[in-house]
């Protein structure tokens, strides 16, 4: 992934906990300047957001359910307008 994309960041904007639950919302960026799954480097700049979802056991993680918006990632990779 790393060298698929440079500049790439994760920022997290907020973590709810309650008891065992743990839910975190986070986006990101970055360029796209390697290849990815065949597709040549574009040169385009990206974002993504998201919400991550962690079920905690005996201090570990038993479940994990991730929901991102990649919309305006794709876009970027395949040259397009966001919705």
């Amino acid at each position: 992934m790393q060298t698929a994309f440079s500049n790439l960041q994760h920022h997290c904007h907020e973590i709810i906990n309650n008891n065992n639950r743990v839910a975190a919302r986070f986006s990101g960026q970055g360029t796209h300047t390697g290849t990815f799954q065949g597709m040549p480097a574009t040169g385009r700049s990206f974002k993504f957001t998201g919400m991550g979802f962690y079920h905690i056991k005996n201090g570990k993680i038993i479940e994990f359910w991730l929901e991102n918006d990649m919309s305006d990632f794709m876009a970027a990779l395949e040259g397009i307008q966001p919705f």
